[in-house]
């Protein structure tokens, strides 16, 4: 009997490890319970995509009092662009206020050719949409240091500080209306 070992990491808190033989099982642990058997793999260094223009338009932007929250997540149905066209899960980059929940801005992504271009992207887009809003938030609020990694470097430019919270309750509200909203249509 061949038994072949995979795991795959949902999010930061939880592994799931995939167990294939004649018939799958699946346990879920937690990463301090394995943390000395497995070693997570070493993410890649993503070098985000700018433009030092629109990076000096972001700049001359006034500084506001406003926190924003920002949340890069994949969306659970895939879209084709067109007949010929391999379909793919989008990504979604979400920045609402933090105070009211209003939402600053909202981008759908393709991860072609990988989720990488998506993590490349990412500075990009939110610069355009600041810069669109006409606003420059002195905190930024993330879920992962993943996107922290990602946004730390223009955001420092900026005067913006990025700062890690395991829970952004205004993000996942808007994500939970935007898939409500594209389930109806």
């Amino acid at each position: 009997m061949h038994f072949r070992l995979g795991l795959i990491a949902d999010n930061d808190e939880v592994l799931r490890v995939q167990i294939h033989a004649n018939h799958h099982r699946q346990a879920f642990v937690r990463p301090g319970l394995i943390a000395h058997e497995v070693a997570r793999p070493a993410v890649p260094e993503i070098i985000p995509e700018l433009n030092e223009d629109l990076l000096e338009r972001a700049r001359r932007l006034p500084v506001v009092r406003n926190e924003l929250e920002v949340a890069i997540r994949m969306l659970p149905n895939p879209v084709q662009d067109g007949r010929a066209e391999r379909p793919f899960f989008p990504s979604v980059l979400l920045v609402v206020e933090r105070d009211g929940g209003t939402v600053i801005g909202c981008e759908m992504m393709a991860p072609v050719p990988t989720l990488a271009t998506v993590h490349r992207r990412a500075a990009g887009v939110l610069l355009a949409m600041l810069v669109k809003q006409n606003i420059r938030p002195r905190v930024l609020y993330v879920r992962t240091a993943q996107i922290a990694s990602l946004l730390r470097g223009p955001c420092e430019r900026l005067g913006i500080r990025v700062t890690v919270r395991p829970s952004l309750p205004r993000t996942e509200d808007a994500f939970t209306s935007l898939l409500r909203f594209s389930a109806q249509n």
